[in-house]
């Protein structure tokens, strides 16, 4: 019996080494194409990667011009505005507005012209109380950047000439001094 329980332990233990050995062969294919999905990874993640920084850095550039050219842009505006600002000499500012009323701009509607229409598509100006007309100019004024003060004298002037008003009657309250 005891050679029996011998061979019997001998042959249960050569089976569990070559089932050891079958898994460790197996386990080493898993391991193997383990890493072969994992170098794969990694090479298709650098690969993004590289696509990801061509692109930021194509977007970079894009925005880099953008802000140059809105930098030329703000520096010719700047320089426009201060040639506006000085004063030319006396014969050329009347050669260049020449034939243009007073206050008339390039599109051909003066500011008090602008302000008018403006007002009168808020309010009929035929029908509004005198006492109105300075708020609605004031409103009107800020709006398309016209003094408050000459927006204000300017309709008041206006709205009497379509009212009949006499033109030194004054507003109703204070806030319509002219």
């Amino acid at each position: 019996m005891r050679a029996d329980a011998s061979q019997i332990i001998a042959q249960a233990l050569a089976d569990a080494a070559g089932e050891r050995e079958e898994v460790r062969a197996w386990s080493g294919r898993q391991i193997d194409g383990l890493r072969a999905q994992l170098a794969q990874a990694r090479e298709e993640a650098a690969r993004l990667v590289g696509q990801v920084r061509d692109d930021a850095a194509a977007r970079i550039a894009a925005l880099e011009a953008c802000h140059a050219q809105l930098r030329a842009e703000r520096d010719r505006l700047a320089a426009q505005l201060g040639a506006a600002a000085r004063p030319s000499p006396p014969g050329n500012a009347r050669s260049a507005r020449a034939g243009q009323g007073r206050g008339v701009r390039r599109g051909g509607q003066s500011k008090r012209d602008r302000m008018i229409e403006l007002a009168g598509r808020r309010r009929d100006l035929a029908a509004v109380p005198l006492a109105e007309v300075a708020r609605l100019a004031s409103s009107v004024a800020a709006e398309i950047g016209y003094s408050p003060g000459t927006a204000r004298r300017e309709l008041v002037r206006h709205v009497r000439a379509l009212q009949g008003a006499p033109e030194d009657s004054a507003p109703d309250n204070d806030g319509g001094q002219a």
